[in-house]
């Protein structure tokens, strides 16, 4: 809630909070009477400006000699990271007109921040509203420009969790409309810049002078910066000023030439982020569902969906550099989607794959298979177990590699040979977390659990869509209920060691199946390395056993562990790792795994009793009650 300006509402506020039934509030209200005295500001009451309950409160506070600053208390220990953030800034040209940082209490629960003098953007007239917007795109711009390299980054599959998490059932599926279109732009190209991430008019605090050349306009509550795409911004920036004509707050000419100024002073529409449509179209989805979720406006909800009838996306379209004939769709080592289409070339005497990436970050892929290459599982091993990567093309989104020639190791529905080879696989997998290599992106238990819930989402949806009978509802339910079992088990788990005292994270492929293992003549080789990142070692066990269990089910051939037994004997042998020992790990990645699989197998969209197998299966896992327990280990 916010708060009036009138000094007895806030007073009356403040009393009844010292005796509030939240425990974490009356606690903090406490300790920053001392931090504040501690940091030279009065310890009266402050007077509270912002109150998200079980959250935060954000208040004033003034000193002996009239100095206002703006004190924050976080129910979690957030204060610590903001003000590391801050001060990266503060050596920055942006240090002018974001907050400075004060002081952070030894908790990591409260700080203090300086208090800029002005009026909130949405609350000033048309023509103080209109020519301010010229210099609040043009500080943006300076901002999504700052030398500055911060400690977190946001991508566009944290904002697909956001926006699913903010969906209501009215906006669910156009959230999954957008969020298709968005992986198929390109729009995962957008390289990341120091951006605000919650940027929109109340986050802007400037002078009440019409006059453009007097304007000073102030960014303010600066807690989610992170390193994100400068579209994010942009775009988030100009579906909120759409907003204000939905609300009645401004008119239609107001509001186009607020827009115009923005982009003006941001440096024209050629200066924008080539995807800055795509993220206007995130943000309005967004927008729609926080009208109806939070503040129960169905009305509203469905104004700001119409909006979306106005927008189109771009679309990159492929570039056929090749000829389609070197491209045959028999080839097990191409690339099975849409969004990263593969072709054949012919460079040296040597046939390369190339794949372009339409979605997803193609330059990360290649960084981090350049390193795997140069690592033991790579070049310098006594034969590679991987593709040679050879270049990345940052203006086509193509990354080359080398073309391998055989069959996959198995296809969907089909074992092939995956249950005749399990110790080479198994050594593959070993040598690969066994690497040593270094690559930049992680994916612990809570973003397994976070994706999981993701998947649940837009399977519940889907489910709706094709078919409304019980059968599909009860599938529905208990998906809902894994998602919500998996992301607590994440928050409870405590990192763990791996045998010989190393971390528990490690080079993981993330899509360890038999689809991408390639039979060549000189031996097994693994490909599609898309989804590699550091993660525990159960999550690649755990999709190989997965995948297995899976197709037994699909070719009605019962619903036992025991197929995967002899790979997981040999992993844990090649390793020296214990997987199934530790059992609530292991079924926590095995439960994951088969949601992924319900998700993403087509076959599954028009058969709900297998799917219901499926989902029968990882909601045992996650709730301890499978067959592969840790009483029948097979190590």
């Amino acid at each position: 809630m916010s708060f009036a300006d009138t000094p007895q509402i806030q007073a009356a506020w403040w009393d009844g909070h010292r005796a509030t039934s939240d425990p974490k509030l009356r606690e903090l209200l406490e300790k920053s009477t001392v931090f504040c005295r501690e940091n030279g500001f009065d310890a009266a009451p402050p007077i509270p400006l912002r109150y998200v309950p079980g959250r935060r409160l954000t208040a004033l506070v003034s000193s002996a000699g009239g100095t206002t600053a703006v004190l924050k208390m976080f129910s979690s220990p957030r204060a610590r990271g903001n003000a590391r953030r801050l001060q990266n800034l503060s050596s920055s040209l942006v240090s002018t007109f974001i907050p400075s940082h004060l002081g952070v209490d030894e908790s990591g629960h409260i700080e203090l921040l300086s208090f800029a003098e002005g009026t909130v953007l949405d609350r000033v007239d048309d023509t103080v509203f209109v020519s301010s917007l010229w210099t609040v795109g043009r500080q943006l711009r300076a901002l999504h420009e700052a030398p500055v390299l911060l400690d977190r980054t946001w991508t566009l599959e944290d904002e697909e969790t956001q926006l699913l998490r903010s969906s209501s059932q009215a906006t669910i599926a156009a959230a999954s409309v957008v969020l298709s279109q968005a992986k198929r732009s390109g729009v995962a190209f957008d390289p990341v810049v120091c951006a605000h991430r919650d940027f929109h008019p109340r986050q802007i605090v400037i002078s009440a002078t019409p006059e453009i050349a007097k304007v000073s306009a102030h960014f303010i509550d600066m807690d989610d910066i992170a390193m994100a795409p400068p579209g994010l911004d942009v775009g988030n920036m100009i579906a909120h000023l759409r907003r204000e004509e939905i609300l009645g707050a401004r008119s239609i000419p107001v509001i186009d030439r607020a827009t115009a100024n923005f982009v003006a002073g941001y440096g024209g529409r050629g200066s924008l982020a080539p995807y800055v449509d795509v993220w206007e179209r995130l943000s309005l989805v967004r927008l729609a569902g926080l009208a109806e979720v939070r503040h129960n406006d169905a009305d509203q909800c469905a104004r700001i969906l119409a909006l979306l009838a106005d927008k189109s996306v771009p679309n990159r379209a492929p570039n056929p550099a090749s000829d389609p004939a070197d491209n045959p769709a028999s080839d097990a080592a191409l690339a099975r989607h849409a969004d990263r289409p593969v072709r054949i070339e012919h460079r040296g005497g040597r046939s390369v794959a190339v794949k372009r990436y339409m979605s997803g970050n193609g330059g990360e892929v290649f960084r981090d298979m350049s390193a795997l290459w140069d690592s033991p599982f790579g070049r310098p091993g006594r034969m590679p177990y991987m593709p040679e990567p050879i270049s990345f093309d940052w203006a086509s989104g193509d990354l080359a590699m080398e073309k391998l020639d055989g069959p996959a190791l198995g296809e969907r529905g089909s074992y092939g040979n995956s249950l005749h080879r399990p110790r080479e696989v198994a050594e593959m997998l070993a040598a690969l977390h066994g690497s040593g290599a270094v690559v930049g992106r992680r994916r612990g238990d809570s973003q397994v659990a976070r994706s999981v819930v993701r998947k649940t989402v837009e399977l519940a949806a889907l489910s709706r869509a094709v078919d409304e009978r019980t059968a599909w509802r009860t599938v529905c339910d208990k998906l809902c209920l894994i998602g919500a079992i998996l992301s607590q088990a994440s928050q409870e788990s405590e990192p763990e060691q791996l045998a010989g005292g190393s971390s528990d994270l490690v080079v993981s492929h993330g899509d360890f199946s038999p689809r991408n293992v390639i039979e060549t003549a000189n031996g097994l080789r693994l490909i599609d390395f898309d989804r590699m990142q550091c993660a525990h070692p159960a999550r690649d066990v755990a999709y190989w056993c997965a995948w297995l269990w899976a197709t037994q089910a699909q070719r009605h051939e019962g619903t036992s562990w025991t197929i995967a037994e002899p790979f997981v004997r040999a992993y844990e042998t090649a390793s020296s790792r214990t997987i199934v020992a530790r059992a609530s790990r292991f079924h926590f990645h095995l439960s994951a795994a088969l949601v992924r699989i319900a998700h993403g197998w087509s076959v599954l969209r028009n058969d709900v009793a297998l799917t219901g197998v499926i989902v029968d299966e990882a909601l045992a896992l996650a709730q301890g009650k499978s067959a592969f327990a840790g009483d029948q280990q097979v190590s």
